[in-house]
């Protein structure tokens, strides 16, 4: 997809591929640190955030987790996504 070698990417895998607002902080905000670092130390000029079709996680954002009470830190994490449910839910 890329035609990239090794050494070519820095990758960030989460679930979801939930990049949040700079204004998140916490536990939720490691992708933010590793965006900050891929920037400033490595000098990536690109971001590129890719998905892929019948995403467990877009469809617990959207439905609800099945039992969120079992992972607190999934359902915490899915809502910094909360926003875009809305906007999806709107149009």
């Amino acid at each position: 997809m890329t035609q990239s070698q090794p050494g070519d990417l820095f990758v960030v895998k989460n679930v979801g591929n939930i990049v949040p607002p700079a204004a998140v902080s916490g536990s939720t905000n490691s992708t933010a640190a590793a965006i900050e670092f891929a920037v400033h130390v490595l000098g990536v000029g690109d971001i590129v955030v890719c998905g892929h079709t019948q995403c467990g996680a877009m469809t617990a954002l959207l439905n609800g987790l099945t039992d969120s009470s079992a992972m607190p830190h999934t359902a915490a994490w899915l809502e910094v996504a909360a926003p875009v449910r809305e906007i999806v839910r709107r149009d």
